[in-house]
């Protein structure tokens, strides 16, 4: 009787950490843009968004990387720019481990808070953020 009582409970243990646990969707590295570097641009009342996404690709000495920087803009909202990268791109976008920001906004604050992100240095520049995200 006592073998039945903890057999029905370590199944319903395991049901309940089904529900609990949840498994992160499956994505080819193919179909992931993987950011590098993120850019935005304040110009006002518009946000222009910069994502630097790393290409690695595979040869005979090695792994070398190759870049493409998409852009997109949003009036008032950082959300509406990065909304209209994501409809652009057609990858889902993996952001979490980018390394730099690089701004013209006098606050990186928002930008940080938005993503979520923690990015080894911040860069606040008067340049031009497409310029200064291709040198990086």
């Amino acid at each position: 009787m006592k073998k039945v009582i903890l057999a029905i409970f370590c199944v319903f243990i395991v049901i309940g950490a089904l529900f609990l646990i949840k498994i992160p969707e499956y994505v080819e590295l193919n179909n992931l843009m993987i950011v590098e570097g993120i850019g935005v641009e304040c110009d006002g009342k518009t946000y222009k968004l910069y994502l630097k996404e790393i290409i690695p690709t595979k040869d005979d000495t090695g792994i070398s990387y190759k870049y493409k920087i998409y852009n997109s803009d949003g009036f008032n909202s950082l959300k509406k720019a990065y909304q209209k990268t994501e409809e652009k791109s057609k990858k889902k976008i993996f952001y979490k481990d980018a390394r730099f920001i690089i701004t013209n906004c006098t606050k990186s604050n928002h930008i940080i808070d938005y993503f979520e992100i923690d990015p080894n240095y911040i860069k606040h520049t008067k340049n031009d953020i497409e310029k200064e995200i291709k040198k990086k």
